[in-house]
């Protein structure tokens, strides 16, 4: 749908950084993992002489090297890939990455940021060429694995020094460390690193500001994002794509502007990306959450707005997204919105996230019917929970918006169950 032009005006790179932050979710000891290694991995990059674009291309890498652990168990430690699942989760990376064409590049270096040198061995890879970016990606990985929370960063230096300079050749390029030695005298660089630190420093970069979004490239990039939600449990693979479809249409429906109903359609699509926080066994489980699983599941509204509060371009999307869970009566969730303070977004969201969920299976039922689901909202509406009137254009226009709806998530199902076929063959890959 998009091709007009609009006055969106979102960064590229900020949209990457909220995209770290979200694998990051994942996995609370990662404590800004990914932005730590793209920091280290644009400071490496420039040492080495590499041209800007190159530059931005692996910084871009860093920062989402590890999207791939999002597809495996809750319990594995990313921060052991190098010995268990690296080839794995990299693997995982490269396919969901793969399936969008503006990140090709992007996605080779993923694919291969777990290869080691081998005294110029590493040089391919499966039969590919593996990209400078793969090593500096796989040099600063490590570097931000050796570094312990519990001592000062400025006191572990020495030794992560000799460590690295005993591996070169071996583990990693020689030129590459070499880079990596000539600055690691720098204090700053390590101070950089901390998690208290680091979202300053990766705002601070130079010649990263100049990659503009315009509305077709957001809604693609709200996909990937939507991907990444999707390829953790086959329970839920569509949800995203049926809110999106959903909220587009009861937005067109209800008059808003071109740009307002391909912002809600994003909006659809990253509405759950706050789940990250959620491990899958609570969104899988058949049966009612306990109080602690409800408190955790419950989060994850807040961890949307979270996400895609640092980035300017993104406060209606991040607004619309977050406040899915919200009720006119005040009794939703996380920041118990009442009556006007919903916007008319907020509610489309709202009434196209109970729509397509009630439509879809789940592992305690299975998807209602028309006259069910119709029932339902009825009932909330005469409760004060949802807008009246958006549920009314819903109930006119029915059945283009259901038939809609499903064919966006069959589309969306044949994209994932392609994913999920290659994740079954790469285990048994590595199964033997």
């Amino acid at each position: 749908m998009p091709a007009k032009n609009t006055n969106i005006h979102v960064n590229m790179m900020e949209m990457f950084m909220s995209l770290a932050t979200a694998i990051d979710l994942v996995d609370q000891e990662l404590s800004s993992h990914n932005k730590a290694v793209a920091y280290l991995s644009y400071r490496i990059a420039s040492a080495c002489g590499l041209d800007k674009d190159e530059i931005n291309e692996i910084f871009m890498a860093g920062l989402i090297h590890d999207i791939g652990s999002i597809a495996l168990s809750d319990h594995v430690n990313i921060l052991d890939f190098e010995t268990h699942n690296g080839f794995e989760h990299a693997e995982l990376g490269h396919m969901l990455l793969g399936t969008f064409a503006q990140f090709e590049k992007l996605a080779d270096i993923v694919r291969h940021h777990h290869v080691l040198w081998n005294q110029g061995e590493g040089v391919l890879a499966r039969g590919e060429t593996v990209p400078i970016g793969s090593h500096i990606i796989h040099l600063a990985d490590n570097i931000c694995t050796l570094l312990n929370p519990d001592k000062h960063i400025l006191g572990q230096v020495q030794s992560i020094a000799d460590t690295v300079s005993a591996k070169s050749g071996d583990q990693f390029v020689p030129e590459c460390v070499d880079a990596f030695m000539k600055i690691s005298a720098n204090e700053a660089l390590w101070l950089d690193l901390s998690p208290r630190n680091i979202d300053k420093a990766l705002t601070s970069l130079p010649a990263l500001h100049s990659l503009s979004l315009e509305l077709g490239d957001l809604l693609s990039f709200s996909k990937l994002f939507s991907r990444i939600i999707d390829s953790r449990s086959n329970f839920t693979a569509t949800h995203s794509s049926g809110v999106a479809a959903s909220a587009a249409a009861l937005a067109r429906l209800s008059g808003f502007s071109y740009e307002d109903q391909v912002l809600i359609e994003v909006a659809g699509y990253l509405h759950d990306i706050g789940k990250l926080v959620v491990p899958t066994k609570i969104i899988e489980k058949p049966i009612k959450l306990s109080d602690e699983e409800w408190n955790i599941m419950q989060s994850h509204a807040y961890y949307t707005y979270s996400v895609l509060d640092p980035i300017p371009g993104m406060v209606k999307v991040k607004v619309w997204a977050a406040s899915h869970h919200e009720r006119l009566d005040g009794s939703g969730y996380p920041f118990h919105q009442k009556g006007d303070e919903m916007t008319l977004g907020a509610r489309i969201l709202a009434v196209a996230d109970i729509f397509t969920a009630l439509s879809e299976d789940r592992p305690y039922r299975r998807g209602m019917g028309k006259t069910e689901i119709l029932n339902i909202l009825a009932e909330m509406v005469a409760d004060g929970a949802i807008d009246g009137s958006v549920v009314q254009r819903l109930v006119q226009n029915y059945d283009i918006v259901d038939t809609n709806r499903a064919a966006i998530q069959e589309q969306s199902l044949q994209a994932n169950s392609w994913f999920w076929e290659q994740k079954g063959i790469l285990d048994l890959e590595l199964a033997n």
